[in-house]
């Protein structure tokens, strides 16, 4: 049996990106929308054949109805938290895009009230579910790398000054621009294949083309206790990209292209020794496998990969990066 979500939030990228994908999830099923925008709810309700009876404006509405056994929380990084909470004192079960909150303290006021009333908080932070991101994960796990030295990733692409738009707002975004918002996901990313906890971080960032609040371009470098060190290059500024991926270890190294972004073609070499294996998997959408991860978790109590407390986590961390980026030091965690 599918389970019956609420979408809160379908307008962007919603619409457009993420939602047509969960629809495609075995186990979800669309049961109803809200978005405070007018506009969006119709668009939405069109495009995804939503009746006009399971169309709201208003969250607590939404909330109300109940065909709705789960929500999956898709606005503004500043409404995460507040509309979590709702949902889980109304009962739901509650997938949130990342990150949980703008604040550490957001977060962990989200998974108290999440464990206090038994429900399920998942975070969205697809990329684990990426198949390259799964094979370097295995490998690392099973020796093959050897001891892990580095691990880089790129996300690059424009993003132009527009009128409103609630990332280029750094009380709205959390605090930063790609730093936060795109590398909220590879610092999730990073300590999800090293199983470490990061032990230092150091981030530089500069506006070298937009004019907004954040900045549209960062370098952060991480220290995890293992000895391994990440590094991300992050951008608003550069449109032409393949946005690598790449894990350095004493026995092996892979490198990727394409499995951060828009891309349906992804493309990796894996090196050891002397030899040179070509992967080239088919395409397979992250935010599909996210949504019917979740849904099994409700359905079926299968374990889902991001709970709350990864939440949390990342929440630190992103804090600990602005930090590095105002004081322009290495900040120990």
């Amino acid at each position: 049996m599918a389970v019956k979500f609420g979408v809160i939030g379908v307008g962007g990228f919603s619409f457009n990106r993420s939602l047509p994908a969960f629809l495609n999830a075995d186990h979800f099923e669309l049961a109803a929308i809200m978005d405070a925008v007018s506009e969006n709810v119709k668009n939405a309700s069109e495009k995804f054949s939503v009746p006009e009876n399971k169309c709201y404006h208003n969250v607590d509405d939404l909330l109300a109805d109940p065909d709705v056994e789960a929500v999956m929380i898709s606005t503004p990084v500043h409404t995460h938290a507040a509309l979590a909470l709702k949902a889980i004192e109304s009962g739901k079960h509650v997938f949130s895009e990342k990150p949980l909150g703008r604040t550490t303290a957001e977060a962990e006021k989200v998974v108290a009230a999440a464990d206090k009333n038994r429900i399920k908080l998942g975070v969205g932070f697809h990329l684990r579910f990426h198949v390259l991101h799964q094979k370097a994960k295995e490998l690392i796990d099973d020796g093959s790398f050897g001891n892990v030295n580095l691990i880089r990733m790129q996300n690059h692409l424009n993003y132009p000054e527009i009128v409103g738009a609630w990332r280029q707002n750094p009380e709205m975004s959390g605090g930063g621009g790609p730093s936060i918002d795109v590398g909220s996901h590879h610092i999730d990313l990073m300590c999800y294949l090293t199983g470490s906890p990061v032990k230092e971080i150091t981030a530089v960032a500069a506006n070298q083309v937009h004019k907004y609040k954040v900045e549209d371009i960062s370098l952060i470098l991480l220290r995890f206790e293992n000895g391994t060190l990440g590094m991300m290059d992050l951008s608003w500024n550069i449109p032409h990209r393949f946005n690598v991926f790449e894990v350095y270890g004493s026995k092996a190294s892979l490198y990727c292209e394409k499995t951060v972004g828009p891309f349906r073609d992804p493309y990796a070499r894996l090196l050891t020794g002397d030899k040179i294996e070509e992967l080239t998997p088919e395409y397979q959408d992250t935010y599909t496998i996210e949504a019917e991860a979740f849904a099994r978790w409700i359905e079926y109590d299968e374990p889902f990969l991001i709970q709350g407390t990864e939440g949390i986590v990342n929440n630190r961390l992103l804090e600990k990066v602005n930090e590095a980026i105002l004081t322009k030091k290495t900040i120990v965690v």
